[in-house]
């Protein structure tokens, strides 16, 4: 983590009009702060992620991030020298992303921290095509898009994995219980005060995510990734109602 980052203070002041929450380049510019203070465990999950793809990535084979926002998935696979010789694609539709994770590049690649290549993108995931690959990651991506388009995607996921990959799944979640619900919201918004935010940040950034981040049920999330043909679906890390699955084909 970069001790000289950007602190999120975008919901801290009174908004006479909350806008919906996009991935602008006000977001790009404190995403790193943003993430590790809303998402319970995210820096235990980005280690988790690099030590678990190890075991599937394959020699000269192709690794996506799907939604990789500021590379840090891709820069950790990239820079781990225990992981065999591939291809990373970093895919992310927000043009500021993608600039921002280029400027990365560049700094890395002069301090020689890039031993595997990475291919930073911009475009849209459902009109990626997906070239054969041994790993596939959605961290914290597939609550973004429309859950009428989540299906499809993931089928696409499963048909370019080939045998024995595996696709990594982390999100955020809801439950049929309505009082689990609740719970898991209150311990999720008390570790956002512990890290700083004021009850004004937490209320306005969850109108701007009103009907931006969508939450599956952690029951249809899995539902999906079976109908997808993943054989084999298992819950490796949990938080409150944060979540990382692991589908192997």
């Amino acid at each position: 983590m970069n001790e000289h980052l950007k602190k999120d203070d975008i919901y801290n002041k009174k908004k006479a009009n909350i806008e919906p929450f996009r991935f602008n380049h006000e977001v790009s510019q404190v995403f790193e702060d943003m993430i590790s203070r809303s998402v319970p465990g995210y820096l235990t999950t980005l280690e988790m992620i690099n030590a678990i793809g190890r075991s599937f990535i394959n020699e000269g084979s192709n690794v996506y991030d799907l939604g990789s926002s500021l590379g840090a998935l891709a820069f950790r696979l990239s820079a781990d020298e225990n992981i065999p010789g591939c291809n990373i694609y970093a895919i992310d539709n927000a043009p500021s992303m993608i600039e921002a994770s280029k400027k990365q590049l560049f700094d890395r690649r002069k301090k020689g921290q890039i031993i595997h290549p990475i291919h930073f993108i911009c475009e849209d995931i459902k009109d990626l095509e997906l070239k054969s690959s041994s790993l596939i990651l959605f961290n914290f991506v597939l609550q973004f898009l429309p859950p009428s388009e989540r299906d499809a995607i993931l089928k696409r996921c499963f048909n370019a994995l080939t045998s024995g990959g595996a696709l990594l799944v982390s999100e955020k979640v809801t439950y049929s219980s309505m009082s689990k619900n609740e719970k898991m919201q209150k311990l999720h918004h008390e570790f956002k005060r512990i890290k700083g935010y004021t009850d004004l940040e937490i209320s306005q950034k969850r109108t701007a995510l009103e009907n931006v981040l969508i939450s599956d049920d952690i029951d249809i999330l899995t539902s999906r990734l079976h109908q997808a043909g993943f054989k084999e679906v298992h819950l490796w890390m949990q938080c409150f109602n944060f979540i990382s699955l692991i589908a192997l084909k």
